[in-house]
């Protein structure tokens, strides 16, 4: 007989419950974010920003360097469109930034709906590495994960 599900367990299906029952297969950075530290794995403190002044404030209250996001549940793969900046070093800067990917975003995904920004501390640490985790169920293969190294994402 099995167990019930503990509280983290809960908690992260009911943050995938609703992005499901939202017509969402994939969960936004943020939610991804609080299913993983559920389990108790650390995540960067991320703030969610509605517009580029508010992402500026954000990056204040971290301290620089920041990285900023896009934040739409249409755009899976932000550094694709250019929806990620890394290494940002002022409040102007920040503010430049999202607005420079709000027009690129507007230009190659006119459709998607853009929630805001993510801004987070930069975090150096020698010899680390940044890693991609997914998965998924595939008609034909059955269950699969996905795991890589994010050596793509945009420089500033």
């Amino acid at each position: 007989m099995l167990d019930e599900p503990g509280p983290a367990t809960k908690a992260a299906g009911d943050v995938i419950s609703a992005a499901l029952a939202a017509g969402r297969p994939l969960l936004t950075e943020i939610e991804a974010k609080r299913v993983v530290a559920l389990y108790g794995i650390p995540v960067l403190d991320t703030r969610i920003a509605q517009t580029p002044d508010d992402a500026a404030r954000a990056a204040e209250a971290l301290g620089f360097p920041v990285a900023g996001k896009l934040l739409s549940p249409a755009i899976t793969h932000k550094s694709e469109v250019g929806g990620v900046v890394l290494d940002i070093e002022s409040s102007a800067q920040v503010t430049l930034a999202c607005d420079e990917m709000t027009k690129r975003v507007a230009a190659l995904h006119p459709d998607a709906r853009l929630q805001g920004f993510t801004v987070q501390t930069m975090v150096r640490r020698s010899g680390a590495h940044e890693l991609i985790v997914g998965a998924t169920t595939d008609p034909v293969f059955g269950p699969v994960v996905l795991s890589s190294d994010t050596a793509g994402s945009q420089r500033r």
